[in-house]
């Protein structure tokens, strides 16, 4: 259960970290600075925000194919 919990939070992070950079070019807020950060996290963030609710899905998925399973026998 623990995998699950660090799984949603990454993926939270990983989101929030697109929303921060997304809010901060609607409010034109741009320096050298802001541009380095984004340009270095922006990838890894998406890579997240992807592949850590499909890797939750699958485990739940996992999960639930073997309650099934030890059901029927």
């Amino acid at each position: 259960m623990k995998t699950n919990k660090a799984l949603i939070i990454l993926t939270i992070i990983g989101w929030l970290n697109i929303g921060l950079f997304c809010s901060l070019y609607l409010m034109k807020i741009e320096n050298v600075l802001i541009g380095l950060f984004r340009e270095l996290t922006i990838i890894p963030s998406y890579l997240l925000g992807i592949l850590s609710p499909t890797v939750l899905l699958l485990r739940l998925a996992y999960k639930l194919l073997f309650k099934i399973i030890d059901k029927k026998i």
